[in-house]
């Protein structure tokens, strides 16, 4: 009898737990600590939960008394883990080359770059192979973004950089970002706002038909922190807003965090890992598989334009950068 009603007790506490682990947004939980990063990493969670399963059923053959409970447990984690994988693979996993570019494309590529832990070859390197139009890199010192546009200069790109860093000493603190010539000119924006821990810019273009381009870098969610990190997450929704926008970076959240931001994937924008069915890759960290990782890192945009392709990069060899990056190319659906 003691040991159903445990059983019945451990049940009814791990249902209410898991089902908002799994769906936080039915208690309006996707941006509170700590089902915020339950649902960023649903992967990782899901293999940690399945080794749990495992310790469940050892300690049901040894206690007896506890196998009601730990058959109950085991159960329910199973099901959390198959609600999970169901997710995951309605995000998408695909992640074909890109092909190449059509005149009517823009490509944007962004990389956190951990304060430029890969070296500026590498950043232009991927850039040049990908015919990016727009390179976003937060973390990213304006030294190292001036040797970046250097290499893309000399190989035939002209470039427009734009910085913003909160100070010169921890590089962390810096955010680059290059826009292709052919986009036409760009300027820093001084008067929008700004992200809290890492700095972000707006680029407005001097052409009206051109696209507002933002290069984001939220807050890190974490105990202490995610008033910070919601802020920052409204400000890019409020940025997504805009009726011609691209916004590439480092969100520091994924799809489910951004629910209930606006009408779009967040506020009014568009994700094109989410159209192009990739939206389950990991960036971030490199060190876990691009399964299990969360896919923080993000290109978004409002306007006339459709996600053609999306590519999670790995990491070049020598690099330590704790992201990996990615490259999006979205096509004008009208003029």
């Amino acid at each position: 009898m003691f040991s159903r009603l445990i059983a019945w007790l451990a049940g009814l506490v791990a249902t209410a737990i898991l089902v908002v682990a799994f769906w936080p947004e039915l208690v309006g939980y996707q941006r509170v600590w700590p089902f915020a990063a339950v649902v960023s990493m649903r992967g990782l969670v899901s293999l940690l939960a399945i080794i749990a399963i495992f310790i469940l059923l050892v300690i049901g053959r040894i206690g007896h008394w506890l196998r009601r409970t730990t058959a109950t447990l085991s159960v329910l984690l199973t099901i959390f883990v198959a609600a999970n994988a169901w997710v995951l693979f309605t995000h998408g996993f695909e992640n074909p080359d890109l092909v190449v570019e059509d005149k009517d494309d823009i490509t944007i590529m962004t990389w956190n770059t951990m304060g430029g832990s890969p070296a500026p070859l590498a950043i232009a390197n991927l850039a040049i192979a990908s015919d990016a139009d727009i390179i976003a890199l937060p973390e990213t010192s304006r030294q190292t973004a001036i040797e970046v546009k250097g290499m893309l200069d000399a190989a035939g790109k002209q470039m427009t950089l734009l910085t913003n860093a909160f100070d010169e000493v921890f590089t962390a603190h810096s955010t680059a970002l290059l826009i292709s010539s052919e986009l036409g000119e760009y300027s820093l924006a001084l008067d929008v706002g700004d992200t809290s821990s890492a700095p972000s810019l707006v680029a407005l273009p001097v052409s009206e038909s051109s696209p507002v381009i933002v290069a984001a870098h939220a807050s890190a969610p974490g105990p202490g922190l995610m008033e910070t990190w919601r802020r920052d997450i409204a400000w890019l929704a409020d940025l997504c807003n805009k009726p011609n926008v691209i916004v590439a970076g480092d969100f520091n959240g994924n799809l489910d965090n951004f629910a209930g931001t606006g009408t779009g994937d967040l506020g009014s924008c568009t994700d094109a890992a989410q159209v192009m069915n990739a939206a389950a890759l990991g960036t971030w960290p490199t060190w876990v598989p691009a399964f299990a990782g969360a896919q923080i890192d993000h290109v978004m945009y409002n306007g006339p334009y459709i996600a053609s392709e999306f590519h999670v990069y790995d990491n070049p060899a020598g690099s330590r950068a704790d992201h990996r990056p990615i490259v999006a190319r979205i096509t004008i659906s009208e003029k």
